[in-house]
């Protein structure tokens, strides 16, 4: 597993922006959805040439409160523009690529709260992302389309801006079935890497 995005990162946004917060508290409880983008490493196993891309899409939840914890449940719907390219995987003229696409996920997160401004926390989850891959060789064209269930593990940071707005920092690491090109001896090993900002809004 290559580590791109340190979680020292994650903490050190959190102890940066404090000020973020003072204007208000962040809800008890409750839905929430809203917006979210940042940086996507798709990595394929197989493949030389990485395209770090843009995810993009929303997320939806409910969050069940306690005496400083939180527990919630929430859905993402995301797509992105990653892409992966590989030369010289079975012979010296070969080349396969890899695009990934739509990501349904569902989990749940825990945290707590070291201040009425803020909470910190960890979640995981299934996440089924959608793929084409694509195999090229002389005499050679295969194509195909698969969808790839996986497991999500995150972690996070929000801060109240409004008792009904909060802007969430979170890092997480997908790891999804192992795809094979039908007809041809390629495999692929397929995780990825992801720093993502979502804008909630809280019912």
């Amino acid at each position: 597993m290559r580590t791109i995005f340190a979680a020292a990162g994650l903490f050190a946004a959190f102890a940066a922006t404090p000020a973020l917060a003072q204007e208000g508290d962040t809800s008890p409880g409750g839905f929430y959805a809203g917006p979210l983008v940042g940086l996507d490493d798709v990595d394929s196993g197989r493949t030389d040439h990485e395209k770090y891309g843009v995810v993009y899409g929303g997320v939806a939840g409910y969050d069940f409160a306690g005496s400083g914890a939180v527990f919630g449940l929430e859905a993402e719907v995301t797509d992105t523009t990653a892409r992966n390219t590989g030369t010289q995987l079975v012979i010296p003229t070969d080349t396969a690529r890899l695009s990934s696409g739509l990501d349904l996920y569902a989990g749940a997160r825990v945290g707590f709260r070291p201040g009425a401004h803020s909470l910190i926390y960890a979640k995981a989850g299934y996440s089924r992302l959608d793929v084409k891959a694509s195999y090229t060789a002389p005499g050679v064209n295969l194509h195909y389309k698969d969808s790839l269930g996986g497991v999500r593990v995150g972690l996070g940071v929000e801060f109240g801006l409004t008792p009904n707005l909060a802007l969430r920092t979170e890092l997480r690491y997908s790891d999804y079935d192992d795809p094979k090109t039908p007809g041809a001896n390629v495999g692929f090993d397929v995780d990825r890497q992801q720093a993502v900002t979502a804008l909630l809004f809280k019912f």
